[in-house]
């Protein structure tokens, strides 16, 4: 018998002669940048072809060889730094060698302080937030984007922040939730605590001063603040998950108060709440999706036999129906060719605090019934984007979702199914925003309706192509009164909480009748 054997040799990558070599320097000071890690990524018909890592010598040079004529994207990275060149965001297009390829690297923010009682002795193990806030369809949102305790001297350090405005917040004690198993409940010896405090002494967030942080730059921000008696709050915590880690929070008036320190009976479900100063709170204990929401109130002693359970995600139905038939026209057609055989509104929940997942989507059928499933109790905004199609009327019981689209969700107070009513067309507005001085770039276009609430107000962008105008456009609007709003693409603007249109000026009034387009110019910047 004999044997054959084949030897197949791999395909290896031909090697160019082309040079790519720079600096990378730091974006504030224009020093070099050390041991940054600098990546080739050849593209080949946008997909990725190879990728080549390099790291910049002690003088900030970096050089790669053997290439091929190609496009690449350039990356550049180094702890405590983002990209600040822009220059991996863009192909670059090598066909000759290239030696002066600078990469700049953005340093990022630290924030300092120290923590202190009245008498001005240091606290330790204060657990310090740096909060952030964005806004999430028409809603303001909270993070927490980093958490640290204080040391023994009451100092905190957070480092490695992205530029941007922070709110700083000592929210407790640190500690975390301790599970345990059997009797050998953990022990605190603390007697003392305090309310969550902010940065400049405010005990919200709307009171608080916010640090503006820049690339590279280190703010100080001390914390005063006051001990008082606090108290332990127990009770029983049922229909929990073994092996799953659970959260405690304490809720005040729009506000998250950390539960830090809590310890758990895995078995039993046994819980100890410390360090609660007196308070009305309500108390959420999460599970993944299994939520409990249960009223708290903490006078002068502790809380016993507080009985919580945890309950599964909520099913909310819904149906939409037309009041008018679809158009057969290529206008329609063209306009929304992917849902010519699908319910034309869309609704979708959004959080309205950072402890809720992110948005949810309906499930949609094309009789036009609709199912969120898997909704963890909690507060949501109703958002209902349609195509081709305008709702008039969107209700879940007695309460009207245009006029308050915010959906609480308990336990004791399921939802009503949801019933939107729509009508196919609707008219629109084509606008251009003259503004001495606007240059080029973007704005938001905020569009609210002068009937109906918040739920139907609606964004654009205008946009500056080349020099020209800045145009911008609205489809499918209900008839009526609007004022029109042009923001600097930077804002970020609450436009589905009543409180922030009431107060917003320099609009523009348009009436929006039929099918028919409104011309409108905008010729101020709301700010």
């Amino acid at each position: 018998m004999r044997l054959l054997f084949f030897l197949f040799a791999p395909l290896l990558a031909v090697a160019g002669d082309l040079t790519l070599s720079g600096t990378v320097v730091n974006s504030q000071t224009g020093e070099p940048v050390k041991r940054a890690l600098v990546t080739v990524l050849e593209l080949d018909n946008r997909q990725q072809r190879g990728e080549t890592p390099n790291f910049s010598t002690d003088s900030g040079t970096y050089q790669f060889t053997g290439l091929t004529a190609a496009t690449y994207f350039i990356r550049v990275a180094k702890p405590g730094y983002v990209n600040g060149s822009g220059v991996g965001n863009r192909p670059v297009e090598l066909t000759a060698s290239k030696s002066d390829l600078r990469l700049e690297l953005s340093p990022l923010g630290v924030i300092t302080g120290r923590a202190v009682d009245a008498s001005g002795q240091p606290l330790r193990g204060v657990r310090i937030l740096a909060i952030t806030t964005s806004v999430r369809s028409g809603l303001r949102s909270t993070n927490q984007s980093r958490s640290v305790a204080t040391d023994d001297r009451g100092m905190y350090r957070l480092w490695n922040l992205q530029p941007g405005k922070y709110y700083i917040k000592a929210a407790g004690f640190s500690g975390g939730t301790y599970t345990y198993l059997g009797d050998a409940t953990p022990q605190f010896f603390t007697s003392d605590g305090f309310r969550p405090t902010y940065s400049g002494g405010g005990s919200t967030l709307d009171s608080a001063q916010p640090i503006d942080i820049a690339p590279g730059a280190e703010a100080h921000a001390d914390l005063n603040l006051s001990l008082e008696p606090s108290y332990k709050v127990r009770g029983v915590l049922s229909n929990i998950s073994s092996g799953k880690p659970v959260t405690f929070e304490l809720l005040t008036s729009g506000e998250t108060v950390t539960a830090s320190r809590v310890s758990l009976n895995r078995t039993s479900g046994r819980f100890e709440l410390q360090d609660v100063v007196p308070g009305v709170y309500k108390l959420r204990v999460a599970q993944e999706k299994h939520v409990a929401l249960a009223p708290l109130s903490v006078k002068a002693q502790d809380v016993e036999n507080l009985a919580v359970r945890l309950s599964p995600p909520l099913e909310i139905a819904g149906i939409s129906r037309a009041t008018n038939t679809r158009p057969e026209s290529a206008a329609f057609e063209e306009l929304a060719p992917r849902f010519r055989n699908q319910a034309p509104c869309r609704p979708q929940l959004t959080p309205a605090n950072a402890q809720l997942p992110e948005t949810i989507n309906a499930q949609s059928t094309e009789q036009g019934t609709f199912t969120f499933t898997g909704v963890p109790l909690g507060v949501y905004s109703l958002d209902i984007h349609c195509f081709g199609a305008y709702v008039h009327s969107a209700m879940s019981g007695t309460q009207d979702l245009l006029a308050n689209p915010t959906l609480v969700l308990t336990s004791e107070n399921p939802p009503a199914p949801i019933e939107l009513a729509y009508a196919f067309g609707g008219g629109g507005i084509h606008g251009r925003i003259s503004v001495p001085g606007a240059g080029t770039g973007t704005f938001m276009v905020l569009a609210v309706p002068q009937f109906g609430g918040p739920g139907q107000s609606q964004t654009s962008l205008a946009t500056n192509q080349d020099g020209e105008a800045f145009e911008f456009s609205f489809g499918s609007l209900a008839p009526g009164s609007y004022l029109v709003y042009a923001f600097p693409d930077s804002a970020e603007v609450e436009f589905r909480n009543p409180k922030v249109l009431a107060a917003l000026k320099q609009g523009t009034p348009v009436q929006v009748t039929g099918d028919a387009v409104t011309e409108i110019t905008i010729k101020e910047v709301a700010r």
